[in-house]
């Protein structure tokens, strides 16, 4: 009669999905895109949640000021999101809140 081990079960907690365009972004910086070792290249994609209409943009670096860049693209383009989801690097989600 052994107890349960292994890492605690947590809840997920659904993002609601809002039948409207550009209401909710997905945005994820990923990359190191073919080439030599020494030039890494990367690419920021925003993909709406309803539409799953994608955005992609090509950065040399993994930049914040890239990262803000390609946001205030989206902005310019589409209007803004009222809720954005991004993922866990602490430095974008900083400047993210600064910039809205």
């Amino acid at each position: 009669m052994k107890g349960s081990s292994g890492p605690i079960q947590s809840r997920l907690h659904p993002i609601e999905k809002v039948p409207k365009p550009f209401h909710t972004l997905y945005i994820e910086i990923s990359g190191k895109l073919s080439g030599a070792s020494t030039q890494k290249e990367y690419f920021s994609v925003a993909i709406d949640a309803y539409t799953k209409f994608v955005i992609l943009q090509h950065a040399k670096s993994k930049s914040q000021a890239g990262a803000l860049q390609h946001l205030k693209d989206i902005v310019f383009l589409f209007g803004t999101p009222k809720r954005i989801v991004i993922d866990e690097n602490g430095t974008f989600v900083s400047h993210y809140k600064v910039y809205c």
